[in-house]
C-alpha cells in the first residue's frame, strides 16, 4: 500500500480538482457559484495541479499560474469570462475541494498524500493579496481534517511552531527601508519573477509589504533570535525519529 501510494503521489500531474456550480448549490469539491436575479452562471470546473504551480487570483475573476521554479511564464488558467460569475464562491470552492480531500487522505491514513495536499496549501499562501484561497484560508481545517490529520504531521506541526514561534522572535522592518535579499524558497523566488538564490533589491512600504522593481509585491517578515534553519530541521528530525523508534518498541512489546 505504501509503495502504491509513494508511486501515485510522484506522478507528477496529480491535480486538484474544484467544482463550481451554476445553480446555488454546493458542489462535490465546489461552493455556490453567484446568486442574485437573472440565469444562473455555467458550471465551472477547475484541475489545479498540486506541485509546480503558484496561483494568483484576481479580484476580477482571472486565474493565472507561475511555475515553480520560475520560467518567466505567465499561464493564463482562465480568463475574467467564464470565471468572473464564479469569482465570489472561488476561493470557497478550492477551499472545500481541498477540505474534502484532506479528509479522506488523513481518514485513510495516505500520510504521503496528506503531505502533498498541505504543501499545495502553504504553497498558495505566498501570493499575499491575490491567493486563491483569500477569505477562506480557516475552512480547510474543519474538525473532520483534523481529528483524521496523521499523528506524526500533528507532532511535525506542533514541534516546528515551538522551533519557530512568531510571537516571541517577530520584529518589524522599518517603512520604506531598502533591502537586498536572496531568495532561498522557490515559491517566494518565482511570486516575485526570480529563480532561487537570487538576490532581489526591494521596498518594504508601512504595511510590512515588500515590493519590488517590478511592482510584485509579498507580504514580508523578520524573525530575530532562536535556532536557524537547519538546525530547526536537525532537531525536529531528532523528536520524530525518537517517537518512532519509542512506537516500533511500543508494538514489538509482548503484551
Amino acid at each position: 500500500m505504501d509503495g502504491f501510494m509513494d508511486a501515485l503521489v510522484a506522478q507528477p500531474s496529480l491535480a486538484l480538482c474544484v467544482v463550481l456550480n451554476g445553480g446555488g448549490g454546493g458542489g462535490e469539491g465546489g461552493a455556490a457559484g453567484g446568486g442574485g436575479a437573472g440565469a444562473a452562471p455555467q458550471p465551472l470546473q477547475l484541475e489545479l495541479a498540486l506541485r509546480g504551480k503558484l496561483y494568483f487570483y484576481f479580484g476580477s475573476g482571472s486565474l493565472s499560474a507561475l511555475d515553480v521554479p520560475t520560467s518567466g511564464t505567465v499561464h493564463t488558467v482562465v480568463s475574467g469570462g467564464p470565471l468572473a460569475p464564479h469569482k465570489t464562491a472561488f476561493p470557497g470552492a478550492v477551499a472545500a475541494a481541498l477540505e474534502g480531500w484532506l479528509y479522506l487522505a488523513g481518514r485513510l491514513g495516505l500520510v504521503a498524500l496528506v503531505r502533498l495536499l498541505l504543501d499545495f496549501y502553504k504553497a498558495q499562501l505566498v501570493p499575499t493579496n491575490v491567493s486563491l484561497l483569500s477569505g477562506a484560508v480557516a475552512k480547510v481545517y474543519s474538525r473532520r481534517v483534523l481529528e483524521c490529520m496523521p499523528h506524526e504531521l500533528l507532532v511535525e506541526g506542533f514541534v516546528s511552531s515551538c522551533l519557530n514561534d512568531p510571537h516571541t522572535v517577530q520584529a518589524e522592518v522599518d517603512s520604506g527601508s531598502k533591502l537586498s535579499i536572496t531568495l532561498t524558497a522557490p515559491e517566494a523566488a518565482s511570486a516575485l519573477g526570480h529563480k532561487p538564490s537570487m538576490v532581489e533589491s526591494a521596498t518594504v512600504t508601512r504595511s510590512n509589504l515588500l515590493v519590488n522593481k517590478t511592482g510584485a509585491t509579498l507580504l514580508m517578515r523578520l524573525s530575530v533570535g532562536g535556532l536557524d534553519i537547519a538546525e530547526q530541521r536537525r532537531v525536529l528530525k531528532e523528536v520524530l525519529q525518537r517517537l518512532e523508534e519509542e512506537e516500533e518498541q511500543e508494538a514489538e512489546a509482548p503484551a
